[in-house]
């Protein structure tokens, strides 16, 4: 268990009591629809079940206040992450923005779902209006990071992941979009690298393994790269991540056939398959366009 499935978990008991106490304490419910809809995205539980949760809370939420930017952009990510119902989304993120446009993780729900959408310029916008709203987030530079590598600027996504390395050398999670922009820039070792750096500290989580595995493809280490993929498998829940190495394999049907689970399973990662350059192989494949129109992208 993580420890942000932890806190989260913890949170949830609090705001449960807050709630209970004062039933007419709407901030109670709009920190309910957040923590239900964030371990939702991060399948810490019954994905469905989370959901639901999150969109009762919200209900009573924006009964309570309508006006709750917090809670519109919570119901907002759902939208598009689980219901693929963009203009929802959209329209619910910027409600949100207008009414708290000072509401740091809001510009950043609402970034992800625009880079999904190829939509970088704006995406980038936000994340770096994130940024200055809460500037001691190092986790801001990692979906800057991301953002960039999925505009294909790669360069860009290198220096980002490595100032944010320079702001705090203990933030271990920014080796994993610096390892990423540094194979799609060609350097498989040098990434390699960084994945092991990252590996050291946060353990061989599949989010780690499927890049590491698809630079080791990519540096002719067909082996190993094998290996990680029966690693993968064996953790579950990591679809996406399997695809990553099957696609760096030449392996299209099988990486297709992850992602088609991936669709199956309701996981997250699969919101950015259009955009993903680690899948840029699989293009134009009909079952990944067909995809493609499935989750409305």
């Amino acid at each position: 268990m993580s420890k942000g499935h932890e806190t989260r978990a913890s949170s949830i008991q609090f705001l449960e009591t807050a709630a209970r106490a004062d039933p007419q304490y709407a901030p109670a419910y709009a920190g309910l629809t957040t923590a239900y809809a964030t371990m939702a995205f991060h399948m810490e539980g019954d994905v469905g079940e989370l959901i639901a949760k999150a969109r009762n809370a919200g209900g009573r939420a924006l009964q309570l206040d309508p006006a709750s930017a917090e809670t519109l952009a919570s119901l907002a990510a759902l939208s598009y992450a689980f219901d693929h119902d963009w203009a929802s989304a959209e329209r619910d993120f910027e409600r949100a923005l207008e009414l708290n446009p000072s509401y740091a993780r809001g510009h950043l729900q609402y970034a992800l779902g625009l880079v999904t959408r190829a939509r970088f310029d704006a995406a980038i916008a936000h994340i770096r209006a994130a940024r200055a709203l809460d500037p001691l987030s190092f986790g801001i530079g990692n979906d800057l990071a991301v953002a960039l590598e999925c505009a294909g600027r790669y360069d860009e996504a290198i220096a980002s992941a490595r100032q944010t390395l320079r702001n705090d050398p203990k933030f271990v999670y920014a080796h994993v979009p610096l390892g990423e922009a540094l194979v799609l820039k060609g350097n498989p070792t040098a990434a390699i690298a960084e994945f092991e750096q990252a590996i050291q500290s946060l353990g061989r989580g599949p989010w780690i393994l499927g890049p590491m595995g698809l630079a080791l493809a990519r540096g002719g280490r067909k082996v190993e790269a094998e290996s990680i993929v029966k690693e993968i498998e064996a953790s579950g829940d990591a679809d996406v991540q399997l695809a990553h190495v099957y696609a760096a394999l030449g392996d299209k049907p099988r990486a297709l056939d992850a992602l088609e689970r991936a669709y199956a399973e309701r996981i997250v990662d699969l919101n950015f398959m259009a955009v993903d350059p680690l899948l840029a192989s699989l293009r134009a494949e009909p079952r990944f366009l067909a995809l493609k129109a499935r989750m409305g992208l």
